[in-house]
């Protein structure tokens, strides 16, 4: 039990902070390009939630260091794919044309190259930093 809830408290605070910023980055994009509205309906804003939540479940398989980092980055590309076809494709704009899709699924494989490039170019960084110092991280909050 005691391993549950420190990871149920991990997906919950990640679903927020991401929940926050796509809402956030949706009402700037809404009040900058007007005929953009319907992306700040209810609805809307209730699958982006759970988008968010899908996703920070997600983040769990980048964790796993028994799994290659290749590996890893493969299984949540698909982790995070599944939850971004049902939530934006399906839900929010129900689009059923082939090449609308087809441009959704290569604007989610750019946008995830990018977050996921800056990850792992900042990530090695950091543990080459830490390397060179002769020193490895270790959280001074986990007991």
């Amino acid at each position: 039990m005691k391993t549950v809830f420190p990871m149920i408290k991990r997906i919950l605070s990640q679903s927020c902070i991401c929940f926050t910023l796509l809402v956030l980055a949706l009402f700037l994009i809404g009040s900058a390009f007007p005929g953009f509205g319907n992306a700040i309906e209810v609805g809307s804003i209730l699958s982006i939630f759970g988008f968010s939540l899908l996703l920070s479940c997600a983040n769990l398989i980048l964790r796993i260091k028994k799994i290659p980092l290749i590996l890893r980055v493969v299984l949540h590309f698909v982790a995070c794919l599944i939850p971004f076809y049902v939530m934006f494709v399906v839900i929010i704009s129900g689009r059923t044309e082939a090449g609308a899709i087809l441009a959704d699924f290569l604007l989610f494989l750019i946008l995830y190259a990018l977050i996921m490039g800056a990850y792992l170019f900042f990530r090695t960084a950091f543990e080459r930093t830490m390397e060179s110092k002769g020193k490895t991280y270790e959280s001074i909050y986990k007991k």
